[in-house]
Parts: structure tokens; sequence; C-alpha cells
């Protein structure tokens, strides 16, 4: 066992090795450790900001849609039946499987998603490899440095104290930064968080396969997201899931457009297996004219998103493999192809449409400028008292560039969609507000 990590007595005897945490906990408590982390989450300030952040469109744009929050708490509710179900069919996959954890590490995945969402992402990793910070920005090892590092709990400790089960199980990425290839640009942690990540990977260091409730963990969230997008976009009508469940020719351009965005991913040879599961997808979609908002639609709607989940997951099963990791998870080809197709109906239709393009080039620019005004601020004593009063500045600042960069990144992070927006339209000059505002 790592020399930093210390056992924790929630309840009479020794926990085992996956819930063990790198600092002691109250032993009064009559909650398992896995039920603390998901509670420690459930409370956490990161995870209620994520109500106002960008799933697809903004999180201010229409109520109907889903927001970071929204998506998080379905993905969590999604993940843990995966795990109980599972473990309803495999009792001794109990040690192995904890429906706890597997809820905590989907309360914790989307925590690093900066305002305005993955457009966001991409304008801060640009920002930070130019200012010399080499591993940049990506959301899950952000994630992953809030519930270590950024997020507290206890003022005796940085971070949320979680089990290594926990923490494993929020890494989707178990591996670091690369130039290029496979471990660019998906990674699960920054190279400043390699002694937790160390703690958490303890077991499996000789593997980057993702344990079995990070795999529950990342299923659940595909499932979730390809599946509500779906349902968001009908509704806003700009997927035309009418016209696809009965014409030919817009299912033939959504195909060509979808291979033209694959490129030479290995999966284009294949293309025809995911055509016929998507075709299998639109043959049953009860709708036939597009969204009026109207309470029959609706109706029709949602016993059928219903069951889509449903038949994703009842199927689901564990097999045994030859790894660190020891279990993968079972699931149908088919499925995994209709979800496949299900997420690129959301590319097609909505992220690659020109009202969207305008709108995500005036967010990084947003992104851009809150970026250089922070980590000029943190250079700068005069100008500090213009970060946000939420977020805890380290004893020690750092001088230099890239560590600034890295704690500029951390404070951008920190913003939803609208204090992004407000902030920069006061540091900016171009609406000052009041007096009396923050946010």
């Amino acid at each position: 066992m790592s020399k930093r990590a210390s056992s924790i007595a929630t309840k009479p005897g020794k926990p085992t090795f996956r819930l063990t945490r790198r600092h002691s906990l109250d032993p009064d408590d009559q909650r398992t450790p896995a039920q603390k982390d998901r509670d420690r989450l459930l409370y956490s300030g990161s995870l209620r900001r994520l109500a106002g952040v960008t799933q697809v469109a903004s999180a201010n744009e229409v109520d109907m849609l889903h927001n970071r929050l929204t998506h998080t708490l379905k993905v969590a509710q999604v993940g843990r039946r995966i795990a109980e179900l599972l473990i309803a069919k495999r009792p001794s996959l109990r040690s192995h499987i904890n429906a706890d954890v597997v809820e905590a590490a989907a309360l914790a995945h989307d925590l690093g998603h900066p305002p305005f969402g993955h457009i966001a992402e991409e304008q801060l990793d640009e920002c930070l490899q130019k200012a010399g910070a080499g591993d940049g920005y990506e959301g899950n090892a952000q994630s992953f440095r809030i519930v270590t590092q950024l997020a507290y709990s206890k003022s005796k400790f940085v971070g949320l104290n979680l089990t290594r089960a926990t923490l494993a199980a929020t890494i989707k990425y178990p591996w670091f930064r690369e130039a290029d290839g496979h471990h660019n640009p998906k990674f699960g942690a920054y190279q400043s968080e390699r002694d937790d990540f160390e703690f958490a990977r303890e077991r499996h260091a000789s593997s980057t396969e993702k344990t079995i409730e990070a795999q529950i963990m990342d299923l659940a969230d595909d499932i979730t997201y390809s599946i509500h997008d779906m349902e968001d976009f009908y509704q806003l009508g700009m997927i035309p899931l009418d016209r696809l469940a009965k014409d030919p020719g817009e299912r033939a351009v959504f195909f060509e457009n979808t291979k033209r965005r694959w490129g030479r991913r290995p999966e284009l040879k294949q293309f025809g297996e995911y055509e016929k599961a998507f075709n299998d997808v639109a043959d049953l979609m009860p709708l036939r004219g597009p969204s009026t908002g109207n309470a029959a639609q609706r109706r029709a709607l949602k016993p059928f998103v219903s069951k889509m989940i449903k038949d994703y997951v009842m199927p689901i099963d564990v097999k045994e493999v030859d790894s660190p990791v020891k279990f993968k998870l079972d699931i149908s080809k088919r499925h995994l192809r209709e979800i496949a197709m299900l997420k690129e109906l959301t590319w097609h239709y909505v992220i690659q449409s020109a009202s969207l393009a305008t709108l995500q080039f005036g967010q990084r620019k947003i992104i851009r400028d809150l970026f250089e005004i922070y980590a000029d601020a943190v250079s700068d004593k005069k100008k500090r008292n213009i970060i946000p009063p939420w977020f805890a500045l380290p004893d020690q600042l750092p001088t230099k560039d890239s560590e600034i960069a890295r704690l500029a990144a951390d404070i951008v992070s920190t913003l939803t969609d609208r204090q992004a927006h407000v902030q920069y339209m006061r540091l900016k000059g171009i609406t000052p507000g009041s007096i009396r505002d923050w946010t």
C-alpha cells in the first residue's frame, strides 16, 4: 500500500484495500466508505456548479434542455442500476463492483467541464500549451484534479479525500498525455496529480484498461447522453426524428455525413453494420411529425426513451479477462453501434450547424480573454481582487509561466456559463454592472 494511504474505520474492522483513503476520517459514522464518497460529491459546490454549464447548447438556452447537472444525475442513476443488475446476476461480483462507488464516480465524471463545454476545453488547451503547460487542458483530467486538489471538504487536507476505488472509477482514460497517438488528446490526469493517480491505480499500474466500475460509469455516460441529446434536440426542432423514421433519403444524408466525419476510423470498415443498427432504431421511432411539444407527442416519446435505456441496460453482463482489472463488461455489438450512431445525430444536426459555430466563436473569445486576465491577476498582486472570491488561491503563488497558466485555467473552470459572460462583460468594461454584483 502507498505510504500516504491510510485505513479508515467507518465501521468496526479494517476496510478493504479498495476502500482506503489517503487521510483518516472520523470513524463515528454509520456510512460505508463508498457511501461517504457519494455523499461528499453530492454536497460539493463543484457538482452544484454544473447546473449552469453547457451540455451541448448553453445551459441558459432553453429550460427543457439537459445541462451538465441533469446529465450527471442521470448518468449516476443509470450507472448505479447497471452495477446493481450485475451484482444481482452474479453475487460473486460484490467484492469487485460497488454501486455507491459507481454512483460517486458518475457524480464526479463531468466536474472538469469548463463553461461552454467542449469548445472551452479546446481553447483552454491551446492557451495552456502556448504557455508551456505541456499536458494542456482536458475535462477528464480536470475532474480528477478537482476531486484530488481543488475541491475542499475538510480544512486538514486538499481535495475530497475519496477512496482509491472511487478515484479509479472516475478515470475513463487511465494514462497521462503523450505527444501523439492513442494517449492524445484524451487522458485521465495531469502530471501534477501523478501521486494521486498512482494511488488510485496502485493495483492496476501495469495496465491502461479501465477498472470495471469505471467501465460501468463510462457506459452509463454513453447511454445517457446519446439518448437524452436525441430527445432534447428533437423537441427543440433540430433533430428530425420523424423524417429519420420514414424517409430513407434523410437517413442517407446522415450516413454520408457520418462517414466523412469518421475519416479513417477503423469502424468505417464495418459501416454497413452501423447503418443497419441505426435503421433498427429508426424503424421503431413512434414519431410521425415535427416536434410541437404537445402532450400526445410527449406521451409517445417518453416510453420510447425509457424502453431504449432498458433495452441497453438489461442484457449487460461481465466476463473475466486475464489482466490486472480482472473483468470487462460484456455488451452487444449491435447495442454499441446503435449508441454510437445516436451520438452522431447530435454531431450531424446540432454541433456542425452554422448557428452553433457562430455562437462558439464568441465563446472561444470569452474563454481566451478571461484566461489572459486571470493569468495577469495571479502575477500582479494589485489585480488579485478581481479573482472570484470563491476560488481559494494557494498560499504559495506560482512564478513559472506554465504554473501561472494552470492556475488561471483552474479559475476559469470554476465559472458557470452565465458567470463567464458576466465577468467577461465587466472585466472588459462592456457592461460594468452594479457594485453589489459578483455573478
